[in-house]
C-alpha cells in the first residue's frame, strides 16, 4: 500500500502543477512521435501482440489501474495485459485528450480508452529512450 501511495503521489505531483500554468504545447514532431507509441500499444494490444507493448514500455514502467491495482517493472506490466488477452475483453480505441510537455524529455498524455465496452480515463507518461519514446508510467481509471 505504501508504494502505491509513493506511486500516486509521484504521477500527481508531475502533472498537477500543470494546472496551474498556462498550458504549454508539445512540439509538433515530439507530438507525432508520441501519437506514434499511442497508436503501436493500440495496435498491439489488438493484435495480442505482448512483443510489441513491452518494446513501447521502459523497464522500470509502472501500470496502475482503479480495479487491478498496481503492475511494477515491465515484466509485471507485459503480464497484465497477457492476462487482459486471456480474459479477451474485446479492442482498444485511444482518443487522445490533452499532451502536456513534463520537463525537456517527458510528455504527460491524456486519453479515453474504449477496450470492447469498457471506458476508461488514462494519465500517461512517455519519456525519451534514448532516441525513442517509451510509456513509463500509466494511470488507468476505469469501469
Amino acid at each position: 500500500m505504501k508504494i502505491f501511495l509513493e506511486i500516486f503521489g509521484l504521477m500527481v505531483g508531475l502533472v498537477l502543477p500543470l494546472f496551474g500554468q498556462e498550458p504549454q504545447a508539445v512540439g509538433a514532431d515530439v507530438r507525432s512521435q508520441v501519437e506514434a507509441v499511442v497508436v503501436k500499444i493500440q495496435d498491439a494490444y489488438n493484435a495480442r501482440d505482448a512483443e510489441g507493448i513491452a518494446s513501447s514500455v521502459t523497464q522500470d514502467a509502472v501500470e496502475m489501474r482503479s480495479l487491478g491495482g498496481l503492475a511494477i517493472g515491465k515484466q509485471a506490466v507485459v503480464g497484465r495485459f497477457l492476462q487482459d488477452f486471456r480474459q479477451n475483453p474485446g479492442k482498444m480505441v485511444n482518443t487522445i485528450l490533452q499532451m502536456y510537455p513534463v520537463g525537456p524529455d517527458g510528455v504527460c498524455v491524456i486519453a479515453d480508452s474504449h477496450v470492447g465496452t469498457m471506458q476508461f480515463q488514462t494519465m500517461t507518461l512517455y519519456v525519451r529512450s534514448g532516441s525513442v519514446w517509451k510509456s513509463k508510467m500509466t494511470y488507468a481509471r476505469g469501469p
